[in-house]
């Protein structure tokens, strides 16, 4: 057994559990943002056409530490990209229909 696994370590992962809590809260509300955005944008096939612009740069971009990003990372982003990229799309079908 590890004997380094003590009460700071519980302590530490109860902070990042923390943390990880406020940023998915921070994310949740940003996505409710976006959708708004989307949903009342007079031009979303502008949007749209910005989203493909800025996607393969932000694939490429570092994390946000600054640091390679991690494949996980890199999957979160895309699958994202394709979410936003998707609500988008559904509203310039139901505006045009």
């Amino acid at each position: 057994m590890d004997d380094t696994y003590d009460s700071s370590t519980d302590s530490r992962l109860e902070q990042l559990e923390s943390q990880i809590d406020a940023l998915m809260g921070h994310v949740k509300a940003l996505e409710y943002g976006l959708r708004i955005v989307i949903a009342t944008h007079p031009e979303p096939d502008v949007v749209l056409n910005a989203l493909d612009r800025i996607s393969s740069d932000a694939l490429s971009s570092p994390s946000p530490t600054g640091e390679t990003a991690t494949p996980m990372y890199q999957a979160a982003l895309q699958q994202g990209l394709g979410i936003v990229r998707e609500q988008i799309t559904e509203s310039l079908r139901s505006r045009h229909h």
